[in-house]
């Protein structure tokens, strides 16, 4: 129906995809892409991977295990050594983490949301379990997932990111910081905003409005649409230094690059530099 659709915070392949939805345009990382990242970090750091993967049961989950196995290439079969998933519905993962600490794994890789990660955190932790964990993006919250799981429990988590995160304190004084809590708390005091859903309806709202400038007196469907995919390194509040959305006809992944970064106990730690997805 030529509806615009921008701007999803979603990283599934499916928002991605010009021909199939020319209309429709995702507004944060692929979770492909990330998956990926992880593959690299694990081939560059631990020799003889032996990777389990804890994920949601949807394409969240499944897209990322899409891109860790191509990032493994031809050694992915020989290196997963267990996949278990959960349902959003159960009560806990305990049963899960046990299982994927008898695989032998020295890595683990988990998408999943908040609440599970903080679950599977705190049960790695209190069943003496220590491999390298890769943590998707979704759950990487030092006040929503760390916290709950203890910070010490969380030391050494691995994720590749792109936006600043409330709750760490090397954003504590930075600008674009100060104006989204000052926001959050004028306009939206109910809401968390340490919660990741807010901080993306923060900066995709201002990336939005900075499309529809761009239109000027033309702001019709098909304008809005050509502005959208035409967006050459657009810089938005509350992404991370260096990140820039762009877009093309046939490219509709809005964030292409990422930082690799790892949890010290109390704030994130860059690992390298910019990637490209």
């Amino acid at each position: 129906h030529k509806v615009p659709q921008f701007f999803i915070f979603s990283g599934v392949a499916q928002f991605r995809d010009p021909g199939a939805s020319p209309w429709t345009i995702a507004g944060d990382l692929s979770f492909v892409s990330e998956g990926k990242a992880f593959a690299q970090h694990i081939l560059a750091t631990v020799p003889n991977a032996k990777i389990a993967v804890l994920h949601q049961n949807d394409d969240l989950g499944k897209d990322h295990l899409a891109g860790l196995r191509a990032g493994l290439g031809s050694r992915a079969d020989a290196a997963i050594a267990k996949i278990v998933t959960y349902e959003p519905t159960d009560p806990t993962i305990d049963s899960q983490i046990i299982q994927l600490q008898a695989s032998g794994a020295n890595v683990l890789v988990t998408a999943g949301i908040p609440k599970f990660a903080s679950l599977a955190i705190r049960k790695m932790h209190d069943i003496g379990w220590r491999p390298l964990h890769c943590l998707a993006y979704p759950a990487a919250s030092i006040p929503a997932t760390f916290k709950p799981a203890g910070l010490d429990a969380s030391i050494g988590i691995v994720t590749a990111d792109y936006v600043k995160q409330p709750g760490d304190p090397a954003w504590a004084l930075d600008r674009e910081m100060v104006a989204y809590l000052e926001f959050m708390k004028a306009y939206a005091p109910d809401y968390d905003p340490n919660d990741k859903f807010s901080v993306n309806g923060y900066y995709q709202a201002a990336a939005t409005i900075q499309v529809l400038g761009s239109c000027g007196d033309n702001l019709t469907r098909e304008s809005l649409l050509r502005q959208m995919t035409n967006l050459h390194q657009m810089t938005v509040p509350l992404l991370l230094p260096g990140i820039t959305m762009s877009t093309s006809p046939t490219d509709y992944a809005a964030i292409s690059q990422m930082q690799l970064q790892r949890f010290d106990g109390r704030t994130w730690a860059k690992i390298g530099g910019i990637m490209a997805a």
